[in-house]
C-alpha cells in the first residue's frame, strides 16, 4: 500500500512537471490591465491610470528603477488609479500592474510604463519692511527643502525701534526667525521685519518640548528681544529607538531646525520641539514607547483614551478587520500634544460610521494620523462631516488612507469629507478623499470633499476626486461652492496631488474643483486640477469656474489646471478653467485653453463659444472684465484685481 501511494505521488509529480502552468492559468483567466499611463503629479509623486479589467477585485502595483530590472511590489488598490509617493525629483521610474480576482489569483504583470517626476518646485522667500523705511532685502528663490541664510536689517530702519529679526506674520504672532539663521524653504512665504520699541523692549519666551521623549525638557528662557543664548543639549531627554538631533520649529521635524549648542537669538515667543531621528536597526517601525490602548473592540480602545491619554503621549491603534464605530470626540481635558495613529493591519481595512455625528471630532492639542485605513461615512443623509478638525486640532492623512462615502445635508453645510474649522490644521501627505456629497435644501453647500473655514489645509500629495456639492431645493437663491475643496477665512496650499472629477451642480454653482471664498487664500504651487465641472441645470441660473472659482485670493506659481468644464442651460457660464472676481496672480504653471482635439482643454460650455473664458474669465464690473480662451503657459504672467479692476499681462479680450 505504501508503494502504491508513493507511485501515485510520483506519477502526479511527473504529470505536473509535464504540464507547466501558463500565464493565463496563473490569473484564473484574468488579463493584465491595459492602457496604462504614468504622469508626474509633483516632484515626488507619479499618478498611474489604467483600464478596468472585467472580474478584477483589485490590482497590484510594482515598481523598478530600470525597464528590465526587478519589479518590487508597492501596494494594491481596488481603484483604476494610484498615486505613487515618496519618489525622488527628476527621476524616471518604471511600473507594472496586475489584476487579482476575488479568489486572490493574480494575472501576469502588464507591459511596463515609465514616468518621470517633476523638478523640485522653486519657492520664493520675500521680505517686508513692515513699517520700516528703506528697501527690504531682495526676494530669494530656493528649491523646496533647501535652506537660506536670513538677511539682517541692512537698508531698513525705523526711528525709535531696533530690528529684531523676522516673523511669519506681520503682527509678530507667527513663527520668529533670527537674522543670520538658516531658514528651511517649504513654500512661498513673506517674512516681516520685527521692530522692537527701544523705550520698552518686549520680553519673549522660548519653550522646549520633549516631543514624545522621556525626561524633563530644558527650562524655558524668557528674555528681551535680541538676547542670544546657547541652545541646550537635550541630555536629559531620551526616546527608545531614537537619537536626539537638536530642535525644530515643528513637532513633525519638518522645517527650520537648530543644532544643540548653537546660538539662538530671541525674536518672539516660540516653542522648539526635540527632533528625533530613528536609529538604524529599529525595524523601520513605530517608536517602541508608543502605547497601544487596551480593549476588545475599537470603541473600547477609544474609551480607554478618554480616561488615560496624557500630554505628549503617542498612541497607536491597529485595526485588523472591518469594523463599525460610533462618533468619537478626540478631546482630553487638561492634556495636549497628543498623537493618535489609526492604521490598518492589512489591505483594505474599513472603519464605518455606525450612527449620526462625525466619526472623529479632533480637539485642542490632538493630532490624528491616518495610515492605510479607510473611513466610511453615513449611508444616509446626516448633518456632520466625517472628520471635523476643531480649534488647534490636527489631521494628517498619509498614503493608503481614504475618507469616503459621507453624505451630508444641512443648512449652510460644510465639508462632506473633512471640515477644518477656526485654527484647525489639515495636512494631506497622501491618500484619497472621494465619493463624499453635500446637498443643501435651503441656502449654501461648501466643499464636497474638504471645507476650510478659518483653518489651514496643506496638500502635499494625494487625490481629492469624485466629490460633489448639490442642491435639491425649490428655493431660488441656492448656491453650491467647491465640489472638491472650499476655503474661506483660511489658507489652502497645494504643493502637489490631484483634484479631479469633482462637481458643483445646480442653480448657482461655483468651482467644480476649488472655490475660494471672499476671505480665503489659495496658493497653488504644484499639482493638478483637472476634469472637474461646475454646472447649472436651470435656464435661469449661472455657473462659475469649472476648475477654480475665486472671490478671495488665488496665487498660482506652478501646477496645471486642465480638462475642466463650466456649463449651464442658460447663456450664463464663465471660466472653464478659472473664474475670478477676487484677486488673482499667476507667476508660473499652466492653465489650458480650448484647442480642437486637445484632451487638456478647459471648456466654457460647448467648447467653441468665445468670450466666456475657456482658460480664465475675470470680472470687476459690466465695463471691466477680462478673459483668456487660449492656453496660459508657465512663462505667461497674469494678474487681476477684482476690487479695483486693475490687471496685467496679455489677455485675449
Amino acid at each position: 500500500m505504501k508503494n502504491a501511494i508513493l507511485t501515485i505521488i510520483l506519477i502526479t509529480g511527473i504529470l505536473l512537471s509535464a504540464c507547466p502552468i501558463s500565464d493565463s492559468d496563473k490569473g484564473g483567466g484574468l488579463s493584465a490591465p491595459t492602457s496604462i499611463s504614468a504622469g508626474a503629479s509633483s516632484s515626488t509623486s507619479i499618478i498611474l491610470n489604467w483600464t478596468a479589467v472585467s472580474g478584477a477585485a483589485k490590482y497590484k502595483i510594482y515598481r523598478s528603477g530600470t525597464s528590465t530590472g526587478i519589479y518590487q511590489y508597492v501596494d494594491e488598490t481596488d481603484s483604476t488609479n494610484y498615486l505613487i509617493s515618496n519618489l525622488s525629483p527628476e527621476t524616471t521610474y518604471y511600473f507594472k500592474v496586475s489584476s487579482v480576482d476575488i479568489k486572490g489569483i493574480e494575472s501576469p504583470q502588464s507591459m511596463y510604463v515609465q514616468g518621470t517626476t517633476l523638478p523640485p518646485p522653486i519657492y520664493l522667500v520675500s521680505f517686508d519692511a513692515n513699517g520700516g523705511i528703506g528697501t527690504p532685502p531682495s526676494t530669494q528663490p530656493a528649491n523646496a527643502g533647501s535652506s537660506i541664510t536670513l538677511p539682517d536689517e541692512s537698508g531698513m530702519s525705523k526711528n525709535g525701534f531696533t530690528f529684531g529679526g523676522w516673523n511669519s506674520i506681520a503682527d509678530g504672532t507667527g513663527i520668529p526667525y533670527s537674522a543670520g539663521s538658516f531658514y528651511t524653504v517649504l513654500n512661498n512665504i513673506t517674512l516681516f521685519a520685527v521692530w522692537n520699541n527701544d523705550s520698552n523692549p518686549p520680553i519673549y519666551t522660548v519653550t522646549f518640548n520633549a516631543n514624545g521623549g522621556g525626561g524633563t525638557p530644558p527650562a524655558s528662557v524668557s528674555q528681551n528681544a535680541g538676547y542670544t543664548f546657547t541652545l541646550p543639549s537635550g541630555n536629559e531627554l531620551s526616546r527608545s529607538g531614537y537619537t536626539f538631533d537638536g530642535w525644530c520649529i515643528n513637532s513633525t521635524g519638518i522645517g527650520t531646525a537648530y543644532s544643540a549648542g548653537s546660538s539662538y537669538t530671541v525674536s518672539g515667543n516660540i516653542t522648539l520641539y526635540a527632533k528625533w531621528n530613528e536609529e538604524s536597526g529599529n525595524g523601520g517601525g513605530e517608536d517602541t514607547e508608543t502605547i497601544h490602548p487596551p480593549g476588545f473592540t475599537l470603541t473600547d480602545k477609544f474609551n480607554w483614551l478618554q480616561g488615560n491619554a496624557q500630554s505628549g503621549g503617542h498612541y497607536t491603534i491597529v485595526v485588523s478587520s472591518n469594523v463599525s464605530l460610533p462618533p468619537q470626540s478626540l478631546s482630553y481635558i487638561g492634556q495636549n500634544n497628543i498623537t493618535i495613529r489609526l492604521t490598518g493591519g492589512g489591505p483594505n481595512i474599513t472603519v464605518s460610521l455606525s450612527s449620526g455625528g462625525a466619526m472623529f471630532t479632533i480637539g485642542i492639542g490632538v493630532t490624528l494620523v491616518l495610515d492605510n485605513i479607510t473611513l466610511r461615512g453615513h449611508t444616509s443623509w446626516g448633518s456632520n462631516s466625517l472628520v471635523e478638525v476643531n480649534n488647534v486640532g490636527t489631521l494628517i492623512m498619509n498614503a493608503g488612507s481614504v475618507i469616503t462615502g459621507n453624505r451630508k445635508s444641512s443648512s449652510s453645510a460644510h465639508g462632506g469629507g473633512v471640515y477644518v474649522k477656526e485654527n484647525g490644521i489639515f495636512i494631506m501627505n497622501g491618500g484619497t478623499i472621494s465619493g463624499n456629497t453635500i446637498v443643501t435644501r435651503w441656502d449654501f453647500a461648501h466643499g464636497g470633499g474638504v471645507s476650510v473655514v478659518g483653518g489651514t489645509f496643506t496638500m502635499n500629495n494625494g487625490i481629492i476626486s469624485n466629490n460633489s456639492v448639490e442642491d435639491d431645493s425649490w428655493y431660488y437663491n441656492v448656491h453650491t461652492y467647491g465640489g472638491g475643496v472650499y476655503v474661506n477665512n483660511g489658507i489652502f496650499t497645494m504643493n502637489g496631488g490631484i483634484i479631479s472629477g469633482n462637481t458643483a451642480h445646480n442653480r448657482i454653482s461655483h468651482g467644480g474643483g476649488v472655490s475660494v471664498g471672499p476671505n480665503g487664500i489659495f496658493n497653488m504651487i504644484n499639482g493638478s486640477i483637472f476634469g472637474n465641472t461646475a454646472s447649472s441645470s436651470s435656464s435661469s441660473f449661472v455657473s462659475y469656474g469649472g476648475g477654480v472659482h475665486v472671490s478671495g485670493t488665488f496665487n498660482m506659481s506652478g501646477g496645471t489646471i486642465s480638462g475642466n468644464n463650466v456649463t449651464s442651460t442658460s447663456t450664463d457660464f464663465f471660466g472653464g478653467g478659472l473664474y475670478v472676481n477676487g484677486n488673482f496672480t499667476k507667476t508660473g504653471g499652466t492653465i489650458f485653453g480650448f484647442s480642437l482635439g486637445d484632451s487638456n482643454n478647459n471648456v466654457a460650455s460647448s467648447g467653441t463659444t468665445s468670450y466666456r473664458g475657456h482658460a480664465v474669465y475675470a470680472f470687476h464690473s459690466s465695463t471691466i472684465w477680462k478673459g483668456k480662451d487660449t492656453t496660459v503657459g508657465p512663462t505667461a504672467n497674469l494678474s487681476f484685481n477684482g476690487n479695483t479692476g486693475d490687471f496685467s499681462g496679455v489677455w485675449d479680450f
